[in-house]
């Protein structure tokens, strides 16, 4: 029931928020978002990332980064071939 509810509910939710991100004018936002666009902006927090768990976990990650690089080899040629 609970569910039927929120899945009800959830398109007014949706544009209440659409409406409140474009209705307001963030001057932080002109400045930080198109620097967060382009991919190479996101290399050094992936290689942090790597690097914390490297050393946190040490050898538990690698089965992790053996997926990720499946998932993300798969995900590409599935969309170049689209």
């Amino acid at each position: 029931m609970g569910l039927s509810i929120f899945f009800s509910s959830w398109p007014q939710w949706d544009s209440t928020f659409f409406h409140f991100i474009n209705q307001n004018h963030w001057t932080w936002g002109d400045y930080i978002f198109p620097i967060l666009r382009f991919p190479k902006t996101w290399i050094p927090l992936y290689a942090f990332l790597f690097l914390y768990m490297a050393f946190k976990f040490k050898w538990k990650i690698w089965p992790w980064v053996l997926m990720a690089i499946v998932c993300i080899t798969i995900s590409a040629q599935l969309s170049s071939q689209v």
